[in-house]
């Protein structure tokens, strides 16, 4: 499922019209169908807000598979419990991710910056 199909899918969902979410992020309505339309797709930064728009995750719009939910299975707790990597270990596994999985790395610690303003 592109990130298109998984788009429109949340927004009728959502009951959320394109027009909506082209007034509630401040992009023209046809730039919404252009998305719709598979002519081009939404920048980083509109992610985040349709995102915000949409009430779900960045990564529930990225995520090719048809399901709602979000692995948070380490999200709640103690720090002690949950797998810690060094700064080489990530940057390790960051390069042996694929592009689009680099975008939605890019675009969680892009929310992370902006949630802590």
């Amino acid at each position: 499922m592109t990130i298109s199909q998984k788009l429109f899918m949340i927004l009728e969902k959502k009951h959320i019209s394109q027009k909506n979410l082209a007034d509630s992020i401040g992009v023209p309505a046809s730039t919404v169908s252009a998305w719709k339309n598979n002519n081009s797709s939404p920048p980083i930064e509109k992610l985040i807000e349709i995102s915000k728009v949409l009430d779900v995750p960045v990564d529930c719009i990225l995520d090719e598979s048809e399901d709602f939910s979000t692995d948070i299975s380490v999200l709640g707790q103690p720090v002690e419990s949950q797998n810690i990597f060094g700064n080489d270990e990530i940057m390790d596994a960051y390069q042996n991710l694929s592009l689009k999985q680099k975008l939605r790395v890019q675009v969680y610690i892009m929310e992370l910056a902006e949630g802590e303003e």
